[in-house]
């Protein structure tokens, strides 16, 4: 089985043009990451992925991507925790919730941690991903 943590960015797909940017995903659950890396190479953008919050550090200690999926409920260092951290070293890089329990959150707390959007488990797909390609490339609109 090939293993999901990993520095490497995705390969491009064939024929596009230019990578909307790369994303950091990092869920502790292997099917949640799997159908977000499905999502985000489907819509051209390399991911970077992480299943908790230290290998999600290693990972930024070579990249900065143009966003940030973070399940909230990580073993080790919760989302909370590493969206603080994010914050610390990549200030300007979205950071996007993502939960199946929500309920133990505040939207208000979660914002004040630097979170754009809270989604939760499960979510609406294309909702998701249109709402993430803009908060990744701010300044195009999605297609």
């Amino acid at each position: 089985m090939q293993n999901e943590d990993s520095k490497k960015a995705a390969e491009p797909l064939e024929g596009a043009e230019a990578t909307p940017g790369s994303i950091l995903i990092v869920d502790d659950e292997e099917g949640v990451r799997a159908m977000l890396v499905e999502l985000f190479r489907n819509e051209g953008f390399d991911c970077l992925v992480a299943s908790d919050g230290e290998k999600a550090l290693e990972i930024l200690d070579d990249n900065t991507p143009s966003l940030g999926v973070l399940d909230l409920a990580l073993p080790g260092i919760s989302g909370a925790e590493l969206a603080l951290r994010i914050r610390e070293r990549l200030p300007d890089v979205p950071l996007v919730a993502l939960s199946g329990q929500l309920k133990l959150w505040e939207t208000d707390d979660l914002k004040d941690l630097g979170f754009v959007r809270i989604f939760a488990k499960p979510m609406d797909c294309d909702d998701f991903v249109r709402y993430c390609k803009e908060a990744a490339n701010p300044g195009k609109a999605a297609s």
